[in-house]
């Protein structure tokens, strides 16, 4: 599903387990790192506070709403060009979803649609 929606060559998963949150690394030898993380128990305000929280890690870069996605979304482009990394977080429900990679934007939501129905 990774690769198909990314349109990239990764490998399996190296997740990592911590309480409400999980997060899935994956490498490709063209798409580098991708990461994917889930995070259940969240709401405008908690998304709001890790929104906050991304924004101060990221050297004075803020993030950007991204209109029209899930209940709320926000994304962050570091880099330009070719090694742009795009970060989409989006949040349904209570389940907050983040996909960080070389892929476009439009690219990682489709993933994370995808992803929304699994929940």
């Amino acid at each position: 599903m990774v690769n198909a929606a990314l349109g990239t060559d990764l490998g399996s998963p190296q997740q990592t387990l911590n309480n409400d949150q999980t997060v899935c690394r994956f490498q490709g030898p063209q798409a580098g790192e991708v990461i994917v993380q889930f995070q259940i128990g969240e709401d405008t305000n908690t998304f709001a506070a890790g929104r906050m929280q991304f924004d101060n890690n990221n050297l004075g870069d803020p993030t950007s709403n991204y209109p029209h996605f899930a209940d709320e979304a926000y994304y962050e482009t570091l880099g330009i060009g070719a090694l742009a990394t795009n970060t989409l977080v989006a949040r349904r429900g209570s389940i907050e979803i983040l996909v960080s990679s070389q892929a476009s934007l439009r690219a990682e939501q489709k993933l994370e649609q995808q992803l929304f129905t699994k929940f």
